[in-house]
């Protein structure tokens, strides 16, 4: 998963480290902090890959995220 503030700037990626192991359909939760509270928008890319990051299997899916606060920071979902 990428996440891009709205003018395109990379802020955040991060992976499976030992990967994700899926069967045939399936979903899968992609969680993290957003430490900056002047962030209130951002772009989400997310790409499922092989398990050594060499073969990519399926689409990029783009989500536009509104944030919502909790606290000092901020939780995308």
């Amino acid at each position: 998963m990428k996440l891009y503030s709205t003018n395109g700037s990379l802020i955040h990626s991060s992976s499976f480290p030992g990967g994700s192991h899926q069967k045939k359909g399936g979903s899968e939760d992609f969680k993290t902090t957003i430490k900056d509270p002047t962030i209130q928008s951002l772009i989400a890319n997310v790409t499922f890959t092989n398990l050594k990051k060499t073969e990519t299997l399926s689409n990029v899916v783009t989500a536009k995220l509104r944030l919502k606060s909790a606290g000092a920071e901020s939780l995308v979902h």
